[in-house]
């Protein structure tokens, strides 16, 4: 899931988030931009995968091949952040 206080803009087809914590702004086009809206809740990375699969009309496989790695950059950057097993905040 997306980190609370990163700040989202969207501007057109794009979005610059924004987190204030590291002071960093990042530009997201629009297939990022979906990832980022479906991080929004708790979710998982295969969820995300078939959602975009199905809101741009690709195969599965072909959105895991650039997906997995860009999520996995998200949180790398602090952007998101893996739920833990024992988070009951919902």
């Amino acid at each position: 899931r997306r980190k609370q206080t990163v700040v989202c803009e969207q501007l057109g087809p794009e979005a610059i988030l924004y987190d204030p914590d590291a002071e960093c702004i990042y530009v997201l086009d629009n297939v990022a931009l979906q990832v980022w809206r479906l991080l929004a809740q708790e979710t998982t990375v295969a969820a995300v995968c078939e959602k975009l699969a199905d809101i741009f009309g690709v195969n599965k496989t072909v959105v895991e091949q650039d997906t997995v790695p860009f999520i996995s950059a998200l949180i790398d950057s602090g952007l998101a952040e893996r739920a833990s097993a024992n988070d009951n905040n919902g």
